[in-house]
């Protein structure tokens, strides 16, 4: 089962937000992700705190007994890794189950001033990881569009003795995932999509090499209307 969420909630640090709600965003489209690079930061404690708050909010009183029950399920979730790029940031809740991994993905931009907002995401349950052994292994990909422009994410987990993830995509750059508690997520501004996923050991040995599982979202339509800044080559990896 997955679930889609599209909503831009302004939250304050500390603060739990009781509904989930659309707004305009404060933050423009052109600054969302201008600040973004193919190597992660380290989290800013705050955003975090704010993306655990924002990302657990429960559904609003006009949703369905169903979702309230799913949602509840996805907020005892334990928040995973951060994957903190400029000011914006995406986190993973996930724990693998007996049917599966059950993950959810949120995002979060902070503008100029330090407001967090927290986007759009997506949750499942009992996704199956590809391959089913390994160091490294996918389950989840999501593209989320909203009126700061497109992201794409990919997430998975790994094994002890994994020390670096890259994401190689078809416009023939890398992004350096960020890693934590046994698990990895990478993401970036706009429409581009994973080619391969390799995983490194201790001396840049590679340990593991996966594809895309076929999420390349080729069907989907490109953004309609990409509003951030596209990183300069400099923000890029990759031969």
């Amino acid at each position: 089962m997955s679930r889609l969420v599209a909503a831009v909630v302004p939250i304050g640090v500390g603060m739990l937000v009781g509904a989930v709600i659309v707004i305009r965003s404060v933050v423009s489209p052109d600054s969302a992700f201008a600040t973004w690079t193919a190597t992660p930061s380290t989290p800013n404690p705050a955003l975090v705190e704010a993306v655990r708050d924002g990302c657990q909010s429960p559904p609003g009183p006009d949703w369905t007994a169903a979702d309230h029950a799913y949602f509840a399920d996805m907020a005892t979730l334990p928040l995973v890794v951060v994957d903190q790029r400029g000011r914006g940031a995406v986190a993973l809740f996930a724990e693998r189950r007996a049917e599966g991994q059950a993950s959810m993905m949120c995002l979060s931009v902070a503008d100029e001033d330090g407001q967090v907002m927290a986007g759009g995401g997506g949750s499942s349950t009992g996704a199956r990881e590809t391959p089913a052994i390994g160091p490294l292994r996918l389950f989840t990909a999501n593209r989320n569009r909203s009126e700061w422009g497109t992201i794409t994410a990919y997430a998975g987990s790994i094994e002890p003795g994994v020390t670096q993830v890259i994401v190689e995509r078809n416009t023939g750059s890398g992004v350096i995932a960020s890693l934590s508690n046994g698990y990895f997520v990478a993401w970036w501004p706009g429409d581009a999509y994973a080619t391969r996923i390799i995983a490194y050991g201790p001396g840049r040995s590679v340990l593991a090499e996966i594809g895309n599982n076929g999420w390349d979202f080729v069907d989907d339509d490109p953004d309609p209307s990409p509003g951030f800044v596209t990183p300069s080559p400099s923000d890029s990896i990759g031969e």
